[in-house]
């Protein structure tokens, strides 16, 4: 082997390394899926070939499907919070303004996003009618600040299985 290539050789990647490339990987066939496809025709074979892995992988880095919504609403949040990383905080204030309308704008209309948004519409109303409770569940605003709550019961949209007693709203 000549100098010239022992120099180019690479360091071996961290255990570590390899697991974020993997998940990141995963995450990004489900936003590509998604929008492809659609999240009713979306299916765990789909991501796992798409991001050219098994599922017992995905399974080992996200648990199930669950986990990887969850990776992904993270990464649409950490994505929109990173968006006004450079938004100077000394601008005039129509100014400043117009530059967080422009950046928002710009990650309303991303496919990251329109992911979110499929999984808001189709995947969390039907836990929620089923009368699951989250126990982990962020907000925008709780992601730009980097903290994240606590919630209780989510409540079901009125609606097939509900019923109305003494004034209040509960499932059959």
């Amino acid at each position: 082997m000549t100098a010239l290539a022992l120099t180019r050789r690479r360091a071996p990647r961290t255990q570590a390394e390899r697991s974020a490339t993997t998940r990141a990987r995963i995450v990004r066939a489900v936003v590509e899926c998604v929008n492809d496809l659609g999240f009713q025709q979306t299916t765990t074979t789909a991501i796992a070939r798409r991001a050219g892995v098994t599922w017992g992988a995905v399974q080992h880095h996200f648990g199930g499907k669950d986990g990887i919504l969850g990776a992904v609403l993270d990464d649409t949040f950490a994505r929109f919070a990173q968006r006004f990383d450079d938004l100077p905080a000394d601008l005039p204030l129509p100014v400043r303004a117009s530059r967080f309308v422009a950046c928002a704008w710009a990650h309303f209309g991303s496919r990251h996003y329109r992911t979110t948004l499929e999984i808001l519409l189709h995947y969390l109303p039907s836990h929620t009618a089923k009368g699951d409770y989250y126990s982990r569940r962020s907000s925008m605003p709780e992601a730009l600040r980097g903290e994240r709550i606590q919630i209780g019961p989510v409540a079901a949209p009125r609606g097939a299985g509900q019923k109305r007693v003494r004034g209040r709203t509960g499932f059959s």
